[in-house]
């Protein structure tokens, strides 16, 4: 019952952000890519390989990683922001 609540509340607020007119400084989402970047890198670390390897099993180019990065933190911070003024707004 509280994985479908949870659930329910990742596509509620998924689909408010993707409705909504977010607007945020290209700074945070440097930074956020960033974060990624480091956790990525430790994960290819963890697996004893290189990012060329990486890259290669995953069949991407670092553009196309950069652009999934850029996308899925630009949603994050989208999700963020809609939690923090949902919060605000509900007390």
């Amino acid at each position: 019952e509280q994985m479908a609540d949870n659930e329910l509340e990742f596509r509620l607020v998924g689909a408010i952000a993707r409705n909504s007119q977010i607007n945020f400084p290209e700074i945070l989402l440097r930074a956020e890519m960033q974060v990624d970047a480091q956790q990525l890198d430790a994960q290819i670390k963890r697996q004893n390989m290189t990012v060329e390897q990486y890259l290669q099993a995953s069949g991407k180019t670092r553009e196309q990683v950069g652009q999934e990065m850029a996308l899925s933190a630009a949603q994050r911070i989208r999700n963020s922001l809609v939690l923090a003024e949902v919060a605000r707004t509900e007390n």
